[in-house]
């Protein structure tokens, strides 16, 4: 009799463990949906107003979603966004300090070039490594500003030199980029 108890007890205990488990992950559920509706109504807020030109208002809830998100996907969307109003507004600024802040090489060396075509400097190529996943695309992009310096002859040799790539997409790319050269 005093065993029976014993696990009826424990049967109880385990029942009412196991629904407040289930209503806690459904609360939480509830809790992240909304979350999402509430984030995803700041984007479109965002968007709308960069539509509209309302560049300071963007940039306010640009940075309510950086601060309340944290460490998601929506902080980096939101950076996104910086990086649109920085281009509609002064181009490169914002685009250079995420390349400086960031600690992650992959990234930075994504932002150093994005910085060096936003402003049209083949200098900041030079902070991208050779081992870098971009290094090549870099090149390209440095083949293409100097064409623009009017620097032909520099821009040939780089793509002469990534045309003997064994690397399909660039060195395809470099071949249609001399051909244009040539013209």
């Amino acid at each position: 009799m005093e065993g029976e108890r014993k696990y009826i007890s424990l049967l109880i205990l385990l029942i009412a463990s196991l629904m407040i488990g289930y209503f806690g992950f459904v609360w939480w559920k509830k809790e992240k949906q909304k979350e999402l509706e509430e984030v995803s109504y700041k984007a479109y807020l965002i968007a709308k107003n960069l539509k509209e030109g309302k560049y300071e208002e963007g940039l306010k809830l640009i940075e309510e979603v950086k601060e309340n998100y944290k460490g998601n996907q929506m902080a980096l969307f939101a950076e996104s966004y910086s990086l649109l109003i920085d281009n509609l507004k002064e181009k490169g600024e914002v685009s250079e300090n995420l390349a400086k802040s960031f600690k992650d090489e992959d990234i930075k060396s994504l932002f150093w070039e994005r910085t060096a075509y936003e402003k049209e400097n083949v200098k900041l190529l030079e902070r991208i490594k050779e081992e870098g996943f971009n290094y090549y695309s870099s090149l390209l992009l440095k083949a293409i500003l100097l064409k623009r310096e009017g620097k032909k002859k520099e821009a040939e040799r780089i793509l002469e030199e990534l045309s003997r790539k064994e690397l399909p997409y660039i060195s395809y790319t470099a071949d249609v980029l001399k051909e244009k050269l040539k013209r």
